[in-house]
């Protein structure tokens, strides 16, 4: 139950707590690592080379990344995974010209503009999804707030902290790496402050036909924070970097 603890999981612990818990992690790990693979073993089908085995058990097709490339896969409500090859599929489009970079799909339509991203439409509800934030802020991206709690660090994030962020926009936005099956699209965009960096990438889905829309459970648009791919370093202490899409009024 120490790893569980509500000072453990955020690493808000001393020295000697943190040294425990990487000692149990490290246990638990291995005890982990050998259950599934006894489990994987009893599902891994003799007439299939590959076997996936989804522990959501949720049926579904998705875009998998996969050795060393993307693959549609289609998961039954087991959650028993197979490679296949969906059909009626047009690659997503991602492009940047005259400062402006568009990234669209059948569904959405995504545009960067002035280093915020700007705009982000469903065409299948004919909206627009970006509304006025905080301090009537009306693009979506990075923002950087003062982190200064009135009592504890680490916790506290005071409701006044919303006045006092600071807008960051990209210093450059490019075309990322588009998969060769026509899988996905992706922008990549850049931004600096100060000594510090944070890449972030705004990704489709492609375009799919009707029945594989509807099928379809994933996420249509993925927006990946820096911190969650290790690209980010904030060096000015009592900073706190955030991503913010604010929605319109219904």
């Amino acid at each position: 139950m120490l790893a569980q603890f509500h000072d453990c999981i955020p690493g808000t612990t001393i020295r000697a707590v943190v040294k425990d818990n990487f000692d149990i992690y490290s246990k638990r790990s291995s005890q982990a690592r050998q259950l599934i693979h006894e489990a994987l073993a009893v599902l891994q089908s003799p007439s299939r080379a590959e076997t996936v085995a989804d522990p959501l058990r949720v049926a579904r097709n998705q875009v998998y990344e996969y050795q060393s490339g993307l693959k549609w896969l289609t998961t039954d409500a087991n959650g028993i995974g197979t490679f296949t090859s969906p059909t009626g599929l047009t690659s997503a489009t991602a492009s940047t010209t005259g400062g402006q970079s568009v990234l669209e799909n059948s569904r959405l339509r995504v545009v960067l503009s002035a280093g915020r991203i700007t705009s982000l439409y469903d065409k299948k509800a004919d909206r627009e999804l970006i509304g006025s934030g905080p301090g009537n802020i009306a693009d979506a991206g990075l923002m950087l707030y003062d982190d200064y709690p009135l009592t504890y660090d680490a916790w506290d994030a005071e409701i006044y902290h919303l006045k006092c962020g600071r807008v960051l926009r990209f210093d450059e936005v490019e075309v990322g790496n588009t998969d060769a099956n026509g899988l996905r699209a992706s922008l990549v965009a850049k931004a600096t402050f100060g000594k510090s960096s944070a890449t972030v990438m705004v990704g489709h889905l492609p375009r799919l036909s009707l029945a594989e829309r509807q099928a379809l459970t994933s996420a249509v648009i993925g927006f990946v924070d820096a911190r969650e791919r290790g690209w980010l370093l904030v060096h000015p202490c009592r900073r706190r970097l955030e991503r913010e899409a604010p929605l319109p009024e219904v």
